[in-house]
């Protein structure tokens, strides 16, 4: 397995990850552009964009371009995030040029029919609407709302009905000569693909011979500005059996030498059954199906972000039990608990290594946010550098964050927040606090 990157004349970033036992080749177009690169009336922009390359080019229809994708047999998606768009195909390795094609003309010759475009504002609309039927989306909605307030960046990613129902083909054409520019992109494959192939195919489809009507020029991409946390509890009524809850700290980026303690933070805090929330909530109380640490990364910052849900009557010792173990974090870490998250992390780290979608993927994220490839080999040699130590100074500096603290339910019982940003902190509530610090919110605001 090897990974070689080269940049084409026009700017464009072309990089390969040679798995020669792969039966498939995975790419990625990444696209340096999300939510958090939009002007107040472009809410929702980078997401509708995404969905409207698939509606037609000069010479494709929409369905010539999804039959295109399934006539090769292509798995094949496109989603959009906070700091990025990707557009992601898998296929056998004799279809790798079909897929190039495919994408490359997306990306360069999309027509924006308004036709098209008054249709999937509809389905944009109606993907809204399943949002609010979703308790985990409403939580991390009003959780980046509550940690981001007014930012983009703590935005939802589809927008509003209001800025969706405003957008205008021009819009779109405006956008992408903003934002899908060659040094902004990275087109990326894995699998059973040769380097020398790979740029050969990229070349042909992304230089002049392919006389796209969208120019994608070699320049400076616009910038984004960068994020404010202010943490905060927010609560949400809604009507469900249970009372989910969601709890974030910032931390560390992707970029941070601390990175690889964070990712060992996280797997003995609340990655697997043997984790210290699964035991404490789960095994000993009873208190919750599933608890769980995940880690949110950005470009210049991380959050740890602990998620479970409970019945009315369990969510205030939930919460409390929640917020204890992430305290105990900067008090002692065993080291069996050290070596259990780090075999777990290099598991992870192979298992992911041998899929072609997710190295592919992989490499588009890694090299928009930091420029360079970490290979999974490196990512193991740093995981196993990872010292008790490390993790407990992680712990304590993530403590004296301001936490963020979202919960949805109909018989919201989860603690004030002053009373588990105090148990974070491991202080006493003061007894003269009556502010919870909360704020109510109906529905998704």
């Amino acid at each position: 397995m090897s990974f070689r990157c080269t940049t084409l004349p026009n700017g464009l970033h072309v990089a390969t990850y040679h798995m020669p036992h792969a039966k498939t080749v995975a790419t990625a177009l990444s696209v340096g552009v999300g939510r958090r690169y939009e002007k107040k009336h472009e809410k929702g922009l980078s997401h509708m964009l995404e969905h409207m390359l698939f509606k037609g080019t000069k010479t494709r229809s929409a369905y010539d371009i999804v039959r295109g994708f399934d006539d090769v047999g292509a798995d094949y998606n496109a989603y959009t995030m906070v700091d990025q768009t990707m557009y992601t195909a898998m296929a056998l390795p004799e279809y790798t040029e079909t897929i190039v094609d495919l994408i490359s003309d997306m990306v360069q010759n999309s027509t924006f029919e308004e036709k098209d475009l008054v249709k999937e504002k509809e389905a944009v609309i109606e993907e809204m609407m399943g949002e609010k039927d979703e308790p985990e989306t409403i939580l991390s909605n009003h959780m980046g709302a509550q940690a981001f307030p007014k930012q983009p960046i703590g935005a939802s990613i589809l927008g509003s009905e209001k800025s969706v129902r405003s957008f205008k083909p021009d819009d779109f054409r405006r956008f992408m000569q903003k934002h899908y520019r060659t040094d902004n992109m990275v087109f990326s494959a894995a699998g059973n693909i040769q380097h020398e192939d790979f740029v050969a195919m990229v070349s042909k489809y992304f230089t002049q011979d392919s006389k796209p009507d969208i120019d994608l020029p070699k320049a400076p991409h616009a910038k984004f500005d960068p994020a404010e946390y202010h943490g905060g509890g927010r609560r949400v009524k809604r009507e469900l059996e249970q009372t989910h809850l969601l709890i974030g700290l910032p931390t560390v980026s992707l970029k941070s030498p601390d990175y690889p303690a964070l990712r060992v933070y996280a797997k003995v805090l609340g990655g697997g059954m043997s984790s210290r929330l699964f035991q404490e909530v789960r095994v000993k109380r009873g208190l919750a199906y599933n608890v769980s640490a995940s880690v949110t990364t950005y470009d210049e910052m991380s959050m740890i972000e602990i998620y479970s849900a409970a019945s009315p009557e369990k969510t205030a010792d939930l919460s409390r039990v929640v917020c204890e173990q992430i305290a105990s974090m900067a008090d002692d870490i065993s080291d069996a608990e050290l070596e259990r998250a780090k075999r777990l992390l290099r598991t992870e780290i192979i298992i992911n290594s041998l899929d072609p979608s997710v190295v592919a993927e992989d490499i588009g994220t890694q090299l928009l946010y930091t420029g360079d490839f970490q290979t999974p080999e490196q990512k193991i040699a740093d995981v196993s550098k990872v010292t008790k130590e490390d993790v407990q100074k992680l712990a304590e500096d993530i403590l004296k964050g301001r936490p963020t603290i979202a919960s949805v339910g109909e018989d919201n019982k989860v603690l004030p927040y002053r009373e588990l940003k105090h148990l974070l902190q491991k202080k006493k509530p003061h007894p003269r606090i009556n502010d919870s610090g909360d704020k109510k919110a109906q529905g998704l605001g």
